[in-house]
């Protein structure tokens, strides 16, 4: 029943945006995952082999996450066909059921039921949770995974029952294949171990069974993106400057935390009720389990900070434990139910203030508007035959427009991109040297002088802001 109420809720707050195409902030994020699935359910169906669609002169098989959210939605689209409010739906049930793993975790740590209710619902109301739980995000999926796994752990570390090893440790694999930075939920819990030989020995084979196979994954992977040099997936770190770091740290404690990663009413009440109630975490584990989670994300932050300051997502891993942390301070207050519940409905308010106008506005979409009229995409997939190898662009995000027109080839980011000289000739005749038939481009302008200097093409279509032009 509970599942039910959540899902109901999460319905309720997203069902105006359901229909909506990938778009907003990380819409290039968006468009990656819904083009690897749709890659699964129209090419093939094996997971070890993910493809992207700016694959250049390969067949596109990369090296990425464990591509398990983007398969299972594969696999749905051959029952279901594929569509975007298919994906959406996937996703919001997704996040019911990470809302539910919540529940059941806050139970778990002693807190009263409603209050857990109330915390799972402030979860979502988070304005980063808000949006991506209806988003082509994996990392919601991993979330997923981590929080049911730190349930089954709590079960076995607190109950001394092995039966809740194995789908303890199968979760952790899961989340932690998808995004590895969400072992830092379920790696919390060794806060609660009773030191015992028992205990141990099964916290040190859980070790070895969740590393092992995650770390075989992403070597994997690695050499995978190798093999092609698709990078279109960072399984590493770019370096970056003491400066961006000190920018990217400000930007992420000023803006990022209060407006984002929790909400200002939310913001607010921790600041204060923290200061009020520290006494609630008396409890040693408590205390031990918070800022074991809080020392993983520190160490994952430090590693990863060039990604932090433009991919808010990635702070999923620690939102979770900042819903225990304010269940934790009031649930023993005279009026916890009023205070909770007002606190959900602040924090949604803030969440739709801050999200809808600014993400799922229609100049906010970040994606072409001839995209984004059902009747103009449709004419402009027609207009290309299927299989039909492409340049696409100018598009930066070098997927974007591929999604949009359900195509795949080689992408530009400039205009000039297309005159610039390679070793085997101009940029755009290693293209049709590699079988390219058509060039799709908007930006008019800024393409005509371009185009001015291209022999053997020919104009084939203009539907909205693009043109379609034929290679002879």
């Amino acid at each position: 029943m509970k599942f039910i109420f959540f899902l109901f809720v999460n319905l309720l707050v997203h069902l105006p945006f359901l229909n909506y195409p990938p778009c907003g902030t990380h819409v290039w994020r968006q468009c990656n995952t819904l083009a690897m699935s749709r890659n699964f359910a129209t090419e093939d169906m094996n997971i070890l082999q993910p493809r992207i669609d700016r694959r250049n002169e390969t067949d596109g098989i990369t090296g990425s996450h464990f591509p398990l959210y983007e398969w299972l939605l594969a696999l749905i689209s051959k029952v279901f066909g594929f569509s975007e409010m298919l994906a959406r739906v996937y996703s919001l049930l997704i996040f019911s059921f990470v809302m539910l793993a919540m529940y059941l975790v806050l139970l778990q740590l002693k807190i009263k039921p409603f209050a857990a209710v109330c915390s799972a619902l402030l979860l979502l109301s988070v304005p980063q949770m808000y949006y991506d739980s209806i988003n082509a995000m994996p990392d919601i999926l991993a979330l997923c995974f981590s929080l049911f796994a730190l349930h089954f752990f709590l079960s076995y570390f607190l109950r001394a029952h092995a039966g809740f090893l194995f789908p303890a440790i199968l979760f952790a694999v899961l989340g932690g294949l998808i995004k590895f930075q969400f072992l830092i939920i379920p790696a919390s819990s060794i806060a609660y171990i009773h030191f015992n030989r028992k205990q141990l020995f099964y916290a040190f084979v859980s070790i070895i069974f969740i590393v092992l196979p995650i770390f075989c994954w992403y070597s994997y992977a690695i050499q995978l993106t190798q093999v092609h040099n698709l990078k279109e997936f960072g399984l590493w770190i770019q370096p970056i400057t003491w400066l961006q770091k000190w920018q990217t740290l400000w930007n992420n404690l000023i803006s990022d935390l209060p407006e984002l990663l929790l909400g200002w009413p939310l913001f607010v009440f921790l600041i204060v009720f923290i200061s009020l109630n520290i006494k609630s975490f008396n409890r040693s584990r408590d205390q031990v389990f918070l800022w074991l989670w809080l020392l993983g994300f520190i160490v994952f932050y430090c590693v990863a900070i060039e990604r932090m300051m433009h991919h808010s997502y990635y702070f999923m891993a620690i939102i979770p434990a900042c819903m225990i942390v304010c269940a934790r301070c009031i649930q023993n207050q005279k009026q916890f139910k009023t205070i909770l519940v007002s606190l959900v409905l602040l924090n949604f308010m803030w969440s739709f203030a801050r999200i809808i106008p600014s993400r799922w506005a229609e100049n906010k979409m970040n994606v072409p508007s001839t995209f984004l009229d059902k009747n103009l995409r449709q004419e402009l997939t027609s207009a290309i035959p299927e299989g039909a190898s492409c340049v696409v662009g100018p598009d930066v995000s070098g997927c974007i427009y591929f999604y949009f027109t359900n195509t795949k080839g080689f992408s530009f980011e400039r205009p000039d991109e297309l005159l610039q000289m390679k070793v085997d000739g101009q940029y755009f005749e290693v293209m049709r040297h590699y079988g390219v038939k058509y060039l799709i481009c908007n930006q008019g302008e800024r393409m005509r002088p371009v185009l001015e200097k291209l022999d053997k093409i020919r104009l084939k279509n203009t539907i909205g802001d693009f043109q379609i032009w034929e290679l002879l």
